[in-house]
């Protein structure tokens, strides 16, 4: 009976077997290593792409409300000190517009008096400028709207043309005056009426008081459409944009929706929300705080870090204005 041959390895390929394993384990650690590395520097440099976005919105943001804040504490200075008085109108005009035109950023400054009546100065663009003022008509018995519009040239402000017009508009019931009211010093608040348009905006203000007699309410207001525009030209990522948001899901400011046609000034421009399916990088947002369990309205540090892990393309952070309670939220790629 013959007995079956062993199946017999030579020495040379034993050595040459264990020599291409080695090899090949070795080339496995170092690609894990190189790929654990390669991980580790795209995180960082996403992290800190992201910490300059975030920086950027912030300080574009600061010098927005700095720029009405400024505004509107030269106006009440002006005023408490008595340089000009607040029925002088032909000194009162010259003052808001030579503060409409210092202040690059603020879309109106205004005085609100005690009665209802309303005095401002609104920027309609680069080279517009509208003064607005809602009083009583004497004559009439009825509440007139007086629009003077202004062409801006280099060094000068040339009239264009005046209308009037009726109007129920009383600064004592927009939310700027009220709240100015109830504070202690400068306090800002969300609005969107004004005598000529309605436009959402932030708008900071303040009691008047001369020789201790209150004298009415001053606010400088920020239309959000100039956030937006900031915003928009904002490179995030290869397909990302920013958005800030309020604590109830509104956009306040972002990129623009290319489907939205313009609004006439009489009418508010429809929000946009995370509800709203129509944008899908809002739907991103939506999806990553649904994930994460977290609410918009309770959005802190370290639920944001808990948004991050869940959904890696989404970085959320606070840039609250005073006594409000705004979020930046960066979609890092859309795809």
């Amino acid at each position: 009976m013959t007995m079956p041959r062993r199946f017999r390895v030579s020495l040379r390929w034993a050595l040459l077997s264990v020599t291409a394993i080695s090899v090949l384990l070795i080339a496995a650690l170092i690609h894990a290593s190189w790929q654990h590395a390669a991980d580790r520097n795209v995180r960082a440099v996403v992290a800190q792409l992201n910490a300059q976005i975030v920086g950027s919105v912030t300080r574009q943001l600061a010098d927005l409300l700095g720029s009405a804040a400024a505004a509107e504490e030269a106006l009440r200075s002006m005023f408490y000190q008595n340089v000009i008085d607040t029925s002088d109108e032909v000194k009162r005009e010259f003052l808001f517009l030579a503060q409409l035109q210092s202040q690059p950023n603020p879309s109106w400054i205004a005085l609100g008096f005690p009665n209802g009546d309303f005095f401002g100065a609104q920027e309609v663009d680069e080279r517009s400028i509208r003064k607005v003022e809602v009083r009583d008509n004497p004559s009439t018995g009825k509440r007139e709207r007086r629009v003077e519009g202004c062409h801006v040239v280099p060094g000068d402000i040339e009239f264009q043309r005046r209308e009037f017009a009726e109007a129920d508009f009383r600064a004592t019931d927009q939310p700027w005056y009220g709240r100015a009211l109830g504070a202690e010093g400068a306090v800002w608040s969300e609005v969107r009426e004004f005598p000529t348009r309605l436009r959402p905006g932030i708008s900071t203000s303040t009691k008047l008081e001369v020789f201790q007699k209150f004298s009415g309410v001053i606010s400088a207001t920020i239309e959000l459409q100039r956030l937006s525009e900031f915003i928009a030209q904002l490179k995030v990522g290869l397909t990302g944009a920013a958005y800030i948001l309020a604590p109830d899901g509104r956009m306040l400011a972002g990129p623009p929706d290319p489907n939205a046609a313009a609004t006439p000034e009489d009418r508010m421009p429809y929000w946009r929300t995370l509800d709203n399916g129509a944008d899908p990088m809002l739907g991103l947002i939506r999806r990553g705080l649904q994930d994460s369990g977290a609410a918009l309205q309770a959005l802190t540090t370290q639920i944001a870090s808990r948004l991050e892990a869940v959904n890696k393309r989404c970085r959320a952070h606070a840039v609250s204005p005073p006594s409000m309670e705004w979020m930046a939220v960066e979609v890092l790629d859309s795809r």
